[in-house]
């Protein structure tokens, strides 16, 4: 390959395993498999994340990472499910989507900046 003809690679870290994979600029992510885990590096779906993994893809991936933060009890949380499951499939691969729960990861909230909210008991789900 001449000089200055290299493709600049971007990275993308599996959902799964989250190993870091590298990728050609020109190729597509879309139906590509994790090279250590083979499992899709992408499902059209919000991934579920611990705070370790979210950091992980928050640092190593080259792709933008949109957060929602949501808590099981919270009935607004719940409404917006949908809504947040078609963005993941209009949005990946130019981004991932990522569900932190609000309290599984409380130890990275005051990081993001995150104040979880207090909704009137009528507002919150069973």
């Amino acid at each position: 390959m001449a000089a200055g003809s290299a493709t600049m690679a971007r990275h993308f870290v599996c959902p799964n395993c989250a190993a870091i994979n590298r990728l050609a600029a020109d190729r597509t992510p879309t139906a590509l498999k994790c090279d250590t885990c083979r499992q899709p590096l992408f499902n059209g779906r919000p991934v579920d994340f611990d705070t370790e993994t979210l950091r992980r893809q928050i640092v190593r991936s080259d792709i933008p990472v949109l957060i929602e933060v949501w808590a099981p009890q919270c009935g607004p949380c719940r409404m917006m499910e949908p809504a947040h499951e078609e963005a993941a499939r209009i949005l990946e691969p130019e981004m991932r989507l990522v569900k932190l729960n609000s309290e599984v990861s409380q130890e990275i909230e005051p990081t993001l900046g995150i104040r979880v909210c207090d909704l009137a008991p009528d507002l919150q789900g069973p």
